[in-house]
């Protein structure tokens, strides 16, 4: 006989353990088989009959009958020693009582055994047993019980083996094998579906003493970080003779920049060239409206040409009437506009939702005029009358922006040619630019109601002043200091080429209090048996293979970071902010990254996902359509300088990060408003996508006292919000939710805790919430995630990933299952 059993097909239903044969014919009552459909193994608690079995867990597919399977038996022989049992039993019927064999003779008399304690009948040990019935494989048969009670007769073992189970692993198992050797039957014992263990490595005890070393590279700038928290002592500085330290002086300055696009007969995209600008951020076309003429192209009504975001950052502040207005900015347009009348869209570079500017000809022919949005309002500024104009020629036309940075809004000035035409015109609003602002000819957000037909472009450009700082550094010496030029205090490392050894730079607060840095001009320096890298493991083929791209987390980006809060500033020493020393790794163009902190012998690593440069030039601001945004099956270790794994990241059973056994989609049930409803039985377990994260740390947190926390944390119940306060929700960043069946997704606002929970679960946190706005956020039926978090707030002090933002909670890249989809606070595993 075969060894795996494939005859006749079965049936299943959704969440049931029931499992229906056709044509079939199963060993009954035999343990230990695995069913196979369509490559996923379920493994079976009972063979009920032979057409009939239930499943250890219930089925997680869709109901389905008529399917193929497979057996596959951890007994192979056995289980065919029992289909051949039950074939004679078919055979002979009620000749034979497959329990038992016919009686034999009476054998001789057993040894008596020993009185009993208290009365009870003595419990002698079995002897003389050499030979018992023959059962089918698995059945019930001759229970053996060995008295355990001091003084009671036993017996000797002469060889033994001892297995864990795991109190914490509820799904693991003990199995049980033999196998002939040389020297005679090994018996073996072993854990199943149970993980390795975490190594065992002796950790440090906490220390949470804070960051006294500052780190940096020859041939730099080394900012020591130093911040007083608003302090109004009287400081004194003693530098270190050694070192060029230097007082940073920062000034504001606008540097110009420029990028052409050259609207050739080559055909879109017609590429960016200059520096204002991404060179990605060429000009494609929309519609079927486009001919050719003078080697230029044409596009007529309906039609229009588009770049996507370009990336300009003006700075942002909460002053809503200046934040993100450009320093200065000119649009130049040449080419034919029709003898029309009409207005036209030469440039539109505008974000819909901020603001921008739109650049055209005013209908009366000799004007030219520049709308000025902000916030959803227009100002329209209107050119001098101008001979120089002339429809239906190939001409030059410009409009500047240039702002007033002490007042209310700026001048614009209008050029034909090159030549300036009529005034200056004062505007009293600032034009408003967000890095998602793209530019587009004939078009307004993508609406052509005001386009115009055989508009013929040669080239257009943008010259735009961006705001930029300018450094001088101006030598200090020992004495008094003000609390500005303290916190400016850099190491002028530029002209050293070689490491050098650890010196110190102190100063002291109203001349009590001294406080000493010490700084080392070279690499920084880990013990061994504290976190120094991590290793990124693809499990794609089932194995793990180490990246050679190995994380180096030494390299700092921040020194000396401390709560600027000023409740929270005395709360927590610094701490330093790492980065990996070379590249990450990359694979299928997703880059696995980590950031790190440091505090003491406290680490804290801190991994994401995202789409690489060449996949997502234009990322965050990208089209995710038709890229891959799901990691591949992986983990990480931690090990130390010497390559002694401290840990692993890994999911709670051992399996990886997004192993290829879970589904990346949802299949349960779903409430009224499309939201996955989570049970005990019936779990939430996604793939991780692009922009999630999961965080390691080498230690457990030490937290607050309740009272610290309501004293300090903005809100009782820590929410994230992702959405505004829709009734559905994105897969971090990834616009193709529900597109292709993913139901990966987070809601609105989630309170974050340590421990997933339940649909009920969630709405019984909604009704002892302290959220004033519970009614609307988390009743039955609104803003559930698919993954949800009571508000448990366990606020840390070796916290750092978000270390200003004064509210000592966890950073995440994206709130969800650590490494499935988003960033719960992981500890020694996951």
């Amino acid at each position: 006989m075969a060894i795996f059993e494939s005859t006749g097909t079965v049936a299943l239903t959704n969440n049931s353990t029931q499992v229906t044969g056709a044509g079939t014919n199963w060993a009954v009552n035999y343990p230990g088989v695995l069913l196979i459909i369509e490559g996923m193994s379920y493994p079976v608690a009972s063979i009920n009959g032979a057409n009939s079995l239930t499943l250890a867990k219930p089925f997680s597919g869709a109901t389905a009958s008529g399917l193929d399977y497979t057996f596959a038996p951890l007994q192979p022989d056995n289980y065919n020693l029992s289909v051949k049992v039950n074939e004679i039993i078919d055979i002979a019927g009620d000749l034979v009582d497959a329990s038992r064999g016919p009686a034999g003779p009476a054998g001789p008399a057993g040894a008596t055994g020993p009185a009993g304690k208290n009365g009870d009948v003595g419990f002698g040990a079995v002897i003389g047993l050499t030979e018992y019935a023959g059962q089918p494989a698995g059945g019930s048969g001759v229970n053996l019980i060995v008295p355990v009670a001091t003084g009671d007769p036993g017996i000797t073992l002469t060889q033994s083996s001892q297995v864990v189970l795991p109190y914490d692993k509820p799904n693991a198992g003990i199995g049980l094998w033999i196998k002939a050797t040389t020297s005679g039957y090994a018996i073996t014992l072993g854990l199943t579906n149970a993980p390795l263990p975490q190594p065992e490595v002796p950790s440090e005890p906490i220390d949470l003493s804070g960051s006294s070393t500052i780190y940096g590279t020859p041939g730099t700038i080394i900012p020591l970080g130093i911040f007083v928290g608003g302090s109004s002592a009287d400081f004194t500085v003693n530098i270190p003779e050694a070192l060029p330290i230097r007082i940073e002086r920062k000034t504001g300055i606008v540097v110009p920049t420029s990028t052409k696009w050259t609207m050739g007969g080559t055909g879109a995209p017609y590429p960016a060239v200059g520096d204002a600008v991404p060179s990605m951020a060429g000009f494609n076309k929309s519609g079927t409206g486009f001919d050719f003429r003078n080697g230029h192209v044409v596009v007529n009504n309906g039609s229009y040409l588009f770049t996507d975001a370009l990336g300009l950052d003006f700075g942002s502040s909460a002053n809503e009437v200046t934040t993100q207005t450009p320093p200065t900015m000119r649009m130049k347009w040449k080419g034919v506009i029709p003898n029309t009348g009409a207005e036209a869209i030469l440039m539109n570079l505008m974000d819909y939702s901020t603001g921008g500017l739109t650049f055209g000809p005013y209908w009366d022919g000799s004007t030219l005029q520049l709308k000025i949005h902000r916030n959803g309002s227009t100002e329209n500024i209107t050119s001098d009358s101008s001979d120089l104009r002339a429809l239906g020629t190939n001409q030059l036309y410009e409009a500047e922006w240039i702002d007033n940075p002490t007042g209310a809004g700026g001048s614009v000035n209008f050029y034909v040619n090159g030549t300036k035409i009529g005034e200056t015109k004062q505007a009293t609003s600032k034009p408003r630019i967000a890095s998602v602002a793209a530019l587009e000819i004939n078009a307004s957000v993508g609406n052509t109601s005001q386009g115009v037909n055989n508009l013929e472009i040669e080239y257009l450009a943008l010259d735009v002043g961006k705001p930029a700082v300018q450094s001088n550094f101006e030598a200090v010496s020992d004495g008094p200091i003000t609390s500005a030029d303290l916190q400016a205090l850099v190491v002028d490392a530029r002209a050293i080429t070689t490491n050098q050894p650890a010196y110190h730079l102190t100063y002291t607060a109203n001349g009590i209090q001294t406080y000493d840095i010490e700084i080392v001009v070279g690499e920084m320096v880990v013990p061994a048996g504290r976190a120094y890298k991590a290793v990124l493991e693809d499990w794609s083929t089932g194995v793990g293979v180490a990246h050679p791209a190995q994380l180096v987390m030494t390299k700092p980006s921040a020194q000396n970071c401390k709560f600027e809060d000023a409740n929270l500033y005395t709360s927590q020493p610094t701490w330093t902010e790492v980065l990996p020393q070379g590249p990450v790794p990359v694979i299928n163009g997703i880059a696995y990254y980590c950031e790190g902190i440091r505090i003491g012998t406290y680490v804290q690593f801190q991994f994401g996902y995202d789409w690489d440069a060449a996949t997502m030039p234009y990322n965050p601001f990208g089209d995710p359509t038709g890229k891959d945004s799901y990691m591949v099956p992986h983990k990480w270790r931690i090990e130390d300088v010497n390559g002694t794994v401290l840990s692993r990241i890994e999911m709670p059973n051992g399996e990886p990060l997004n192993s290829a056994n879970r589904k990346p989609a949802w299949q349960g049930s779903y409430d009224g408003r499309g939201v996955a409803i989570i049970t005990a039985n019936n779990q939430w377990n996604p793939f991780g996508t692009t922009r999630s994260g999961v965080i390691w740390r080498s230690h457990e947190p030490v937290a607050y006292s309740q009272a610290d926390v309501w004293k300090n944390v903005p809100a009782y119940d820590m929410r994230v919000p992702f959405a505004a306060k829709t009734g559905f929700s994105v897969n971090g960043g990834d616009a193709r939710v529900f597109g292709d069946g993913q139901a990966n997704g987070f809601a609105n606002y989630r309170a974050m805790s340590w421990e997933p929970t339940t649909y009920n679960d969630i709405i019984t946190a909604g009704a002892n919430t302290q959220d004033p706005w519970k009614g609307q956020r988390l009743r039955g039926g609104r803003h559930r995630s698919e993954r949800w978090y009571l508000a448990e707030i366990h606020a840390v002090q070796p916290d750092g990933a978000q270390p200003r933002d004064g509210s000592g909670r966890c950073a995440r890249r994206s709130p969800d299952h650590a490494g499935n989809g988003g960033g719960v606070c992981s500890r020694r595993e996951r």
